[in-house]
């Protein structure tokens, strides 16, 4: 197919990235702190010892530092988009959030007066505000950027909505489990659990099992499904369902396959317990959801 992409650079240096490809690879990249999607397929991203699968409805965070490989092998066409925040920017984008002039607008998304703005590598899904930011934005870079007052406006809502994500999923409920605790073993358990969840997003079509979690997070299996459960109020294995059943509605929405292929794509174990899992979580079968959006 033809390669179909661009790099625009912005006059505050911050890098958009748009990538429509079958075959790709960057080894062993040192990555700006960016934020990164796929809009169709998906592609790996190898951060050390770890692999994780970024998907559509995903978006993915990898640190400013970070050494990262990122893999594309598809029969299918992968649609990337990616923002590179510049050091210097972001650099004044967490004194703001910690200066006292912000006042109540940045309240939902501080951790403190006196931390800094804490950046770790994970995946989130992708919605709300969030959604809605990058679409716009990949709007405008597509039509060549020329309003850099509203793609600035972009950016800045994009990294508002990304501390409010992690602090209401992460920060905040992790220091009801430790409130003695110092910031670093803090920062440890997020790490972990991050770790956990990317691998179950990363695994979803596998026969994962807690051992499996664990051992990617190096807790033990009671210690695991605790915090899991504090963070995402559901178990490990409640998690993988949503995380099956979210892939499933995807391609009911955007592809044909049958439902057996769909079944054995996102890892259920029949169509029987797709069906029933989909049903009582969506009040809806597949079949009838499929016919309700064509």
């Amino acid at each position: 197919m033809r390669i179909t992409k661009y790099l625009r650079v912005l006059d505050n240096r911050n890098e958009i990235f748009y990538e429509k490809v079958t075959e790709a690879s960057d080894q062993h990249v040192r990555s700006k702190f960016s934020l990164r999607v796929v809009f169709s397929g998906n592609e790996t991203y190898i951060l050390g010892s770890r692999q994780i699968t970024l998907y559509p409805g995903s978006f993915l965070v990898i640190n400013e530092g970070t050494s990262y490989t990122r893999i594309i092998h598809s029969e299918v066409p992968v649609t990337s988009f990616s923002i590179s925040f510049d050091p210097e920017y972001l650099d004044k984008f967490s004194r703001s959030l910690k200066s006292k002039r912000a006042g109540d607008l940045f309240m939902p998304y501080r951790t403190s007066e006196n931390e800094d703005l804490i950046l770790i590598d994970s995946m989130y899904t992708l919605t709300g505000d969030m959604e809605y930011n990058i679409m716009h934005l990949k709007n405008h870079a597509d039509k060549g950027l020329t309003d850099q007052f509203m793609i600035s406006q972009y950016l800045q809502h994009l990294l508002l909505n990304y501390c409010k994500i992690y602090n209401e999923q992460l920060y905040s409920k992790t220091s009801k489990l430790h409130q003695n605790a110092k910031n670093g073993v803090r920062m440890d358990i997020i790490k972990r659990i991050a770790m956990a969840k990317d691998f179950i997003i990363s695994n979803h079509e596998k026969n994962i099992k807690l051992e499996d979690i664990s051992n990617v997070a190096c807790l033990s299996v009671s210690h695991l499904i605790r915090i899991f459960r504090l963070i995402y109020d559901k178990s490990p294995y409640q998690y993988l369902i949503q995380v099956r059943l979210e892939r499933a509605k995807y391609y009911l929405r955007n592809s044909g396959s049958s439902i057996q292929e769909i079944v054995n794509m996102v890892g259920f174990e029949n169509p029987s317990s797709f069906i029933r899992s989909f049903r009582t979580t969506y009040d809806i079968t597949p079949g009838a959801f499929r016919q309700v959006q064509l």
